[in-house]
């Protein structure tokens, strides 16, 4: 639901300033006909709105671009994204597109990419890329395009993107950095090698056992000779 309050009403720059309250609505249908107090009462529909608090801020926002067939855009649609309530939705915008239109080092820009595809295929979605707002925080953002040919020859055909941000996957991310010397995968405990090309093991669990052998016995030695000789026999 729009909120405008009403010293804001003929302020300048009035779209920016719009506020919205998100709504839950109940309806209840009475009987069709009920007698009270000698009246005929007709069926009837009660709607009842109620406001939804918010306990936590949302986590994705998404807002939608329509472009020509040259790649241009033409007009930028924001509802959905003000309709989170989050503040600063203009430079996020800002920051997104310029983004998208960036070159990736060496390489071409995901606008110029995805419009190669979309006009190939009909549908192109990039992969996640990074930007930063003005106030230092980082997110991540997609975006998918789509090639629309309306059916009215009159309209020109165009290209529909839809922007999504996702702050949790950046958040997300941004913890495992801070842990870089903990594994993320059960991969990257184990090494991926075959068996013929492992290295020498020093460990006494990795070491092949020992090829059995025969039991040796060691000879008994006799005991050394004495010096005292035997005695000789006696005469009679």
């Amino acid at each position: 639901m729009l909120k405008r309050p009403p010293d804001e009403l003929d302020a300048e720059n009035t779209e920016a300033r719009q506020q919205y309250e998100i709504m839950q609505c109940f309806t209840v249908s009475q009987p069709r006909s009920m007698q009270e107090e000698g009246e005929d009462l007709q069926s009837c529909l009660i709607c009842i709105a109620c406001r939804i608090p918010r306990t936590q801020p949302f986590s994705t926002e998404s807002f939608i671009t329509k472009q020509d067939p040259t790649g241009k855009i033409i007009s930028i649609e924001t509802s959905a994204l003000r309709a989170t309530g989050r503040s600063g939705w203009e430079d996020l915008v800002r920051k997104c597109i310029y983004a998208f239109f960036q070159p990736q080092g060496k390489e071409s820009s995901h606008a110029k990419k995805l419009l190669h595809e979309v006009m190939t295929h009909g549908t192109a979605i990039s992969p996640l890329y990074r930007f930063t707002l003005s106030d230092g925080t980082p997110l991540s953002a997609q975006t998918r395009c789509k090639f629309c040919c309306p059916p009215n020859p009159d309209v020109q055909p165009f290209i529909m993107g839809i922007h999504t941000i996702d702050r949790e996957h950046n958040t997300a991310s941004s913890q495992e950095n801070t842990n870089p010397s903990l594994p993320t995968t059960p991969g990257s405990i184990i090494p991926q090698t075959r068996p013929s090309l492992l290295p020498a093991a020093t460990g006494p669990q990795a070491s092949p056992p020992p090829a059995s052998k025969p039991p040796t016995t060691t000879p008994t030695r006799p005991p050394p000779p004495t010096d005292t000789a035997p005695p000789h026999p006696q005469a009679t």
